[in-house]
């Protein structure tokens, strides 16, 4: 079936003075289990920018990947993020994702099944890639009803409390990465409707090869919603692979 490995991922953050594994997984051939990202996670090249909330459901569970000619087919079940013994639910969430790439062009998409507190909810969403020289456009996009936590989530929609995922969702987004020496730059652009709420985000940052498998990220962003609140951050991600 193939060799058998594991990976572990492990955060530090110096100001909160705290230090966590956020994944975990092992695998054999084409089966996962741990957790992992979700398969719905489909806008993330960054990996520190949650600029359009895509896939911020449930990650712990499997999934299992074939190839199709061109194409990689994926399938998964996970936990709910907001399943909680109060709420009752039971099932899992089911995600499908189908990945192809040609000639300098990429394209994804996913659709997700979620049992919410009074039915059945539901996500789609896409990301379609294009290079251009020492540049890489992505753009996508998703829906969903029911089932926002795939979507994101704004100021005013928190997805784990009861009842929010009734809601419907919706986000787009941008993004440009450009090779820039030892690393790659990049700009993001989103936006994320949670009923009737909506926020605009906006993200710059760096990804810079300090050393072979050694990796240093300083990113700014800022955001603004319906009522003109904003807010901006600005973080450095040290990643080191071992």
């Amino acid at each position: 079936m193939g060799a058998l490995t594991g990976y572990v991922r492990v955060n530090a953050t110096p100001s909160a003075g705290t230090v966590a594994a956020d994944r975990g997984w092992v695998q054999i051939g084409g089966l996962q289990a741990g957790t992992t990202g979700s398969l719905a996670d489909i806008a993330g090249t960054n990996p520190i920018s949650t600029i359009t909330g895509l896939g911020g459901a449930g990650t712990t569970g499997v999934n299992y990947s074939m190839a199709m000619g061109a194409a990689t087919l994926s399938l998964g079940a996970y936990t709910p993020a907001d399943d909680t013994a109060s709420d009752g639910k039971t099932t899992s969430d089911v995600v499908a994702r189908v990945k192809f790439s040609a000639a300098g062009a990429s394209f994804t998409a996913f659709g997700a099944s979620h049992n919410n507190d009074v039915g059945q909810g539901w996500a789609f969403g896409g990301k379609a890639g294009f290079a251009a020289g020492p540049a890489t456009i992505n753009v996508g996009g998703g829906v969903s009803s029911g089932a926002i936590a795939y979507t994101g989530v704004s100021s005013g929609t928190a997805a784990d409390s009861d009842g929010t995922d009734m809601y419907s969702g919706s986000t787009v987004f941008g993004e440009v990465l450009l090779a820039a020496g030892p690393g790659t730059l990049y700009a993001d652009v989103g936006q994320v409707k949670a009923d009737t709420d909506t926020v605009q985000y906006y993200a710059v940052g760096y990804n810079y090869a300090l050393a072979k498998n050694l990796t240093v990220t300083p990113e700014y962003g800022y955001s603004n919603d319906d009522s003109d609140a904003s807010s901006s951050t600005f973080y450095v991600r040290i990643q080191r692979d071992f």
